[in-house]
């Protein structure tokens, strides 16, 4: 009898956007050659069954099966949206089905997206589902071009997946029946799980109320290229739905094909600094901390290449972030210049990505860090204009600059009210009328609070106050004697005593590890058997605890809710609490991973509530290190909480060391931040006395400088001398080159601002020479590598930057041009030692009279401090202008410069060293332009500061224009008051060296001449 042909119904069949999938099991006939029928259907019915499974998992219709393979469609005949990514996870799915089956045989997969023909067909024996058009054409030609393993997807699908999807493009290739060639792409895999994995996968309830903040999010995403509003901050309490919110809203942006970057903070953040950026830069170029070194080098680079080539240069910034280190290695930057590299970067990457419509989700601010906090506001920054929507929530409470912007929008999230209340708990429970006085009571208690309710029914229907199943419950046997607990966290408490034993413990020891924790630290902490460790997880799984998720170190789990991890871990006594922090910390360095820096500081979070504070300050201490690099705020900070941890610390060699050593991470950091020397004075004085008790050759001598250099900010430039001169005199350990040349360019800075400069020059030379005649060996190569990670940047270019501003100020003119050229080859230099020459070059043509070079060096230091964003560069560069515009002679722009350098110096407490030289410039300026007797009461201010600070550059220069603006004035005793000025202003040229200024003191003594001979 011959099979009828089967026909449509035209009345039935719809045009739907799908995507169709092929998959079959490679050389399935010589599986089964030898076979009997029966005997071949038993061995391919596993892996048609297991290829079913997950078809049907992921939504798809199963149109037919080929014997040995399928043919599904995702989108018809009924519609979805997603229907790409969902088909994607599907093949994904069917690849881990297939090979969990015994004696698994190789599988290939095919899709491709695009219009089908779809609805019901008559075979003659039934009516079935079926998807018809070149899609499916196109489909299964694909599917014979992947290899055995292998899925393979047509461009058509990748556009649509491209956001939640890795893929390999491969050769475009001329399929049969196909005129055009297409580009064909294999499948690798998912992207990792974002904080919206926690309700994609999950039983939602209906997502109501919220019609109004979409709407306003929908149009906040129209609008973001205009800037109006670009930022909107959500706020909302714990439980009202904020990330419910935005994930609603990220995936009606995915539908529509708008990309969505995600990031969270965690609780933990403050220990943590930069982990949501570092995780946000991993999804980012799809890394993980366990990839090689070359691999996440090749990655960053290839994404860098793509989106925009001139951000590779700072691709050494990146690789140190993501935890590899570069090929060739730079030196280390000042933490404010690394940090404003790395926002310059992020910046690149968020204009690059704004061409095309696009979100930036951050999530739980109210944990961010300060690091995190300063790149994000220059990810905000950046997205203006483009037509990225910067989405950001927190609990209430939160502040942030951004939030004073015009860009700026706040959505406050509130409860839900009564008719949305209710109708959730409706939802939950159900609409049967025994059950009314019970949901009403609900109701009233969670306040419209969705996760309050959520908990509270689940609770109910645990203890078996409800029975049944979710929207669909009656009363249970204990209903009368129901007691609704009062707060969310007494229904979690209570959920979490109900547990079986080891599922509770083990739900403790991962609420210790964290708001998230990977698997393999779970079983190293609680050694149970794989299996039985598995059971206990998915039975937490199903309670609705905790849900899977990709995490940093593979795969492991994360609390549904931070409250339930909040519960779960003040709930347990603090000795037990302690003793699973000692076993966290000591399981987590066992791993590679947990040699990370950016983990110490996890480390020291776990030793410290172990209750081992030195412990704790190890691990610390290296993640200030790390922090410094890209921040002197946070390292300051982490650098005082070392200090705190050690205070009840036992006396012994090594505590002290570590004790000296903070004590000069809190100096070292503190002079950049502006610290005042009386705060610093109490971490000097204790340094230097646990250094002497420990016989610490280093840290003495580096406490000394660090202290000295905080001193002249605001004091006498001869303490910071002293200081620097007993370094150079008490350190013991001449071996250690790097250090002693450190000293010797730390007594000449102090040399310089008291204005021995002949000294100073002799003292650099004296450095140089030491790092010249030096021999590298693996201990002097460690050595270095310690001094230059303590003061952030190269000595030896340290010292040549100094000498090009001495031989200035000294009047060797033409010895400066050449160190400031020669400087010009180094490679690698530090941008505050960088600009150091530029600051000399400034100077020089100020006293040359060159307007062209000091407006060329004003500028160079400009970009300098606008790359780095360091006040200390700022001032530099305000006080070059002023110079540069002096040179030109328009003096009200050059006084304009003066006086900003001088409030932005004060305001920030960098460069306030530079104050009395300023001061006596700014008097020789008003004195050129004509007011005498303003330039006269100037200079007067400029003395008593210079002597203040034994300055004695700035009081020989506030002297000689003193001197000359009163022989200017009117008074009849301006010569005999200009002589003793101008007799201390040839002392001080003598004792300084200074001959810059000579000319104006043959200037000054013609004109006390010509005044005594007028009088005559």
């Amino acid at each position: 009898m011959l099979r009828p042909v089967p026909t449509a119904r035209a009345d039935g069949m719809e045009r739907k956007q799908a995507t169709v999938l092929f998959v079959d099991i490679v050389d399935s006939t010589k599986m089964i050659a030898g076979l009997d029928a029966e005997e071949a259907m038993d061995r391919l019915r596993p892996v048609l069954a297991a290829m079913s499974r997950a078809v049907r998992r992921f939504d798809g219709t199963i149109l037919r099966s080929l014997g040995d393979g399928l043919k599904v469609a995702f989108g018809a005949p009924r519609a979805l949206e997603g229907h790409a990514i969902l088909a994607c996870r599907a093949a994904l799915a069917i690849q881990e089905a297939v090979r969990a089956v015994d004696n698994a045989p190789a599988i290939r997969i095919g899709l491709h997206s695009g219009e089908v023909v779809t609805g019901e067909i008559d075979t003659g024996a039934a009516l079935e589902q079926e998807a018809q058009g070149m899609t499916v054409h196109i489909a299964s030609r694909i599917e014979q071009l992947a290899e055995p393993g292998g899925i393979c997807i047509s461009d058509a699908c990748y556009q649509l997946v491209r956001a939640f999807c890795d893929a390999v493009p491969t050769k475009v290739h001329t399929l049969k029946g196909v005129p055009e060639p297409m580009a064909v792409h294999r499948l690798t895999g998912l992207r990792p799980a974002v904080s919206s994995e926690q309700f994609r996968n999950a039983d939602l309830t209906p997502f109501r109320s919220r019609d109004a903040e979409i709407a306003m999010l929908d149009q906040a995403l129209a609008e973001a290229p205009q800037g109006t509003p670009g930022i909107v901050g959500i706020s909302a309490a714990a439980g009202v739905g904020k990330s419910r919110l935005c994930f609603e809203f990220g995936e009606r942006c995915r539908r529509r094909s708008v990309n969505v970057l995600e990031a969270r903070c965690f609780v933990h953040g403050q220990a943590t600094p930069m982990l949501p950026i570092i995780e946000m830069l991993r999804a980012y170029f799809r890394v993980s901390p366990i990839d090689q070194a070359e691999d996440v080098r090749h990655k960053v680079e290839a994404k860098l290449r793509l989106v925009d080539a001139s951000l590779l240069e700072e691709a050494a910034l990146l690789f140190g972030l993501l935890g590899v280190s570069a090929a060739d290695p730079p030196a280390p930057a000042d933490p404010r210049a690394a940090q404003a590299r790395l926002r310059d970067v992020l910046s690149g990457i968020i204009k690059a990505g704004g061409r095309e419509p696009g979100v930036l989700l951050f999530e739980d601010l109210h944990w961010l860090d300060p690091v995190s906090g300063n790149l994000l506001e220059a990810m905000i920054e950046a997205a203006a204009g483009t037509r990225i929507l910067m989405l950001l929530n927190f609990r209430p409470g939160f502040r942030a600059p951004w939030m004073e912007t015009p860009r700026y929008r706040a959505l406050v999230l509130e409860e839900l009210d009564c008719g949305a209340s209710d109708a959730l708990v409706g939802d939950l429970v159900g609409s049967s009328e025994e059950v009314g006085p019970l949901r009403t009571q609900v109701a009233e208690q969670c306040t419209g609070n969705p996760f309050f309710a959520e908990e509270l029914v689940r609770s109910l229907a645990e203890t078996g106050v409800l029975v049944g199943t979710r929207g669909d419950y009656r009363l249970g046997p204990r209903a009368a004697n129901v007691v609704l607990p009062a707060t969310v966290e007494a229904v979690v408490g209570a959920r979490i005593d109900r547990l079986p034993e080891h599922a509770k413990a083990l739900l403790q020891v991962g609420a210790t590890i964290g708001k998230e924790f990977p698997v393999v630290l779970l079983g190293e902490i609680t050694s149970l058997p794989q299996e039985d460790m598995d059971s206990q997880l998915a039975l937490l799984c199903e309670a609705e605890l905790i849900q899977e998720r990709g995490g940093m170190f593979g795969r492991g789990f994360g609390f549904r809710h931070p409250l339930i991890q909040e519960v779960a871990y003040t709930m347990q006594l603090r000795t037990r609490r302690r003793r699973l922090h000692a076993e966290v910390a000591e399981a987590i360095e066992k791993f590679p991973w947990g040699q990370l820096d950016e983990v110490a500081g996890d480390l020291a979070r776990h030793c410290e509530a172990a209750g081992d504070p030195v412990a704790a300050a190890m691990h610390l201490r290296r993640s200030a290190f790390w922090t410094g690099r890209t921040d002197a705020a946070q390292a300051l900070q982490q650098w005082k909480k070392v200090h705190a941890l050690l205070a009840e610390a036992p006396r012994s060699a090594e505590n002290d060391r570590l004790r000296a050593e903070a004590c000069g991470g809190v100096l070292g950091m503190g002079w950049k931040e502006g610290i005042a020397a009386s705060e610093a004075k109490p971490y000097a004085e204790e340094a230097l006395r646990y250094a002497r008790e420990a016989g610490d050759a280093v840290q003495g001598p580096l406490l000394r400088i660090s202290y000295g250099r905080i001193i002249v900010q605001g004091g006498p430039a001869d303490e910071y001398v002293a200081l620097s001169q007993e370094a150079l005199s008490n350190r013991s350990n001449t071996e250690n080159i790097s250090l002693n040349a450190f000293v010797h360019g730390g007594h000449a800075q102090g040399l310089w601002y008291a204005g021995k400069l002949r000294e100073a020059l002799r003292t650099i030379a004296s450095g140089l020479e030491l790092l010249r005649n030096s021999r590298s060996s693996p201990a002097s190569e460690e050595q270095e590598a310690y001094i230059r990670r303590r003061v952030g940047f190269d000595v030896g270019h340290w010292l040549h930057g100094l000498k090009t501003v001495i031989l200035v100020w000294l009047g060797k003119f033409t010895d400066a041009d050449a160190a400031i050229t020669a400087m010009a080859w180094f490679e690698n230099v530090a941008v505050v030692v960088q600009s150091i020459p530029h600051q000399a070059a400034a100077d020089m043509a100020y006293w040359r009279h060159d307007p062209i070079a000091g407006h060329y060096h004003a500028e160079v230091l400009d970009h300098n401090a606008s790359r780095s964003r360091l006040p200390y560069l700022r001032v530099l560069a305000l006080i070059a202008s002023g110079r540069a515009c002096s040179a030109a002679q328009d003096f009200d722009a050059a006084l304009e410069s003066f006086h900003e350098a001088l409030s932005y110096a004060r305001r920030t407490r960098a460069g306030l060293e530079h104050e009395p030289i300023v001061l006596s410039t700014m008097a020789d300026v008003t004195y050129r332009s004509g007011a005498a007797d303003k330039a006269a009461a100037l200079a007067n201010d400029a003395i008593e500061l210079a002597r203040a600070r034994t300055n004695r550059v700035a009081e020989c220069q506030a002297l000689l224009v003193r001197a000359t603006a009163l022989l200017d004035t009117s008074s009849r005793y301006a010569s005999a008051q200009a002589g003793p000025l101008l007799a201390r202003a040839e002392q001080l040229v003598d004792v300084t060296g200074a001959a810059v200024f000579k000319p104006m003191l043959r200037r000054t003594q013609s004109l006390i001449e010509r005044s005594y001979q007028m009088g005559a």
